[in-house]
């Protein structure tokens, strides 16, 4: 059983350690059908043999435990209450249907991972440690995607409420981390300290009362913070400036509307590290405890023109400066964006792909069609006489066409003074 490739899946709903629900273990050509009974026992058959388990911790545990290196845990809805530990296995746990109806609920940490393994596709809230209350990471080669991380507690000292780690390097890709709390000496929602060299890329931050990302690494560590939307947060990004903090990444961020937009600590001013292609506008501060970036190095500081600010809708629209706006060469730049869209995209059809500020890449293709009627008329009938009003709407355009032919413009809708559609295809008046 070892020697093969195996696939672990989990389905149903289990609430809590007692919750009734099934589980179906696949390992290469042998599955179990497992049943989670009342009485907090697993169930299993398995070409004529059983087990039965007490469960003693939650079930996504003993799937844990029982996985080997390589082995994927697909777990169904539910709510799965109480602490998972990988235990250093280098296992993925992924959700079949998404972080809204896949809930990790619970525990100080509620998942301790790595080095190596992945977390994608779950909410992940109600944590409470001193760090990583909602996910602690260790090591290297660990990916933490697609995750909607929110409510989570850090303790007065605690940092990381989001992801926490002392010498940890995770990929952090495309999470939402909303409400998580922490304490005011400065403690973070991603807080990697230490021996830490986290790639943190393609996520929103949006509602916290916390900084949403603090570093504080020595030489030879370097932290990569790029493409994420920092939103309502007490602090966008929080440095620690410490010997080597100059080499860190911070690129191609959106940071609007928080306490303070960019803030350093420690007086080590030689170590500021170099901010590129940054829109860092409509914080009470934008840059404290360092120079105002604007204007260098392709920082910017103009309204991002969300899509609904108050809404919580954080992509951009057609007319944002954020599109095209960023730096290719960031490093580690993903093939999709927060949303799963391409990325990099011709954002502003000018037939060269630059990739976008924050974690949304605009898309050519959802941009409206231009309607152009022409010039009014006014014309006068009387007498019964027929008069003629020629409408000509071929100075329209549709952005999403192939360039030079607006191929995507399907048809014209004309409404008289009464708003009663005429329609005429492309060309007739």
């Amino acid at each position: 059983m070892r020697g093969r490739s195996a696939r672990l899946i989990a389905l149903g709903m289990l609430v809590g350690l007692g919750g009734a629900g099934a589980l179906s273990v696949t390992r290469g050509a042998a599955t179990q059908r497992c049943a989670i009974a009342a009485n907090a026992t697993v169930n299993c058959v398995d070409d004529g043999d059983t087990w039965l388990s007490a469960l003693a911790v939650s079930p996504l545990q003993i799937l844990i435990d029982g996985a080997a290196a390589g082995d994927t845990i697909l777990v169904g809805p539910g709510t799965y209450t109480g602490s998972l530990t990988f235990r250093g296995k280098n296992v993925t746990l992924r959700s079949t249907d998404g972080p809204d109806v896949t809930i990790l609920s619970g525990g100080g940490p509620v998942v301790d991972i790595g080095p190596g393994g992945a977390l994608i596709g779950f909410t992940i809230k109600n944590g409470y440690a001193y760090d990583g209350a909602a996910v602690l990471a260790h090591g290297v080669g660990s990916l933490i995607k697609g995750n909607t991380i929110r409510d989570n507690v850090a303790p007065m000292g605690g940092g990381g409420t989001g992801v926490g780690g002392n010498g940890a390097s995770p990929v952090i890709d495309g999470n939402m981390f909303t409400n998580n709390s922490c304490d005011t000496q400065g403690s973070g929602v991603v807080d990697l300290f230490n021996g830490s060299s986290p790639t943190i890329i393609n996520n929103v931050f949006v509602d916290n009362p916390c900084p949403a990302v603090r570093t504080g690494v020595p030489a030879g560590f370097v932290p990569v913070v790029v493409n994420n939307t920092i939103v309502r947060n007490r602090i966008g990004i929080l440095v620690q400036r410490y010997d080597g903090t100059e080499h860190h990444v911070y690129e191609n961020n959106v940071i609007v509307g928080n306490g303070i937009g960019v803030q350093t600590e420690l007086a080590n001013v030689q170590y500021t590290p170099i901010w590129k292609s940054n829109l860092v506008y409509g914080n009470t501060v934008n840059y404290d405890l360092i120079p105002d970036q604007t204007g260098l190095n392709g920082n910017i500081s103009v309204d991002p023109k969300f899509v609904d600010y108050a809404g919580g809708d954080f992509r951009i629209d057609v007319t944002s400066p954020a599109v095209d706006a960023g730096d290719n060469a960031a490093p580690r730049l993903p093939a999709t964006d927060f949303n799963g869209d391409d990325r990099i995209v011709d954002g502003n059809g000018d037939s060269v792909a630059v990739v976008d500020l924050g974690a949304d890449e605009y898309t050519w293709w959802n941009r409206p069609p231009v309607a152009v009627a022409g010039s009014d008329q006014t014309v006068l009938c009387h007498d019964g006489t027929p008069v003629v009003a020629v409408l000509d709407g071929s100075a329209s355009s549709a952005p999403d066409s192939t360039p030079g032919n607006n191929d995507d413009i399907v048809a014209f809708d004309w409404f008289e003074s009464f708003d009663v559609p005429n329609d005429l295809s492309p060309g007739e008046r």
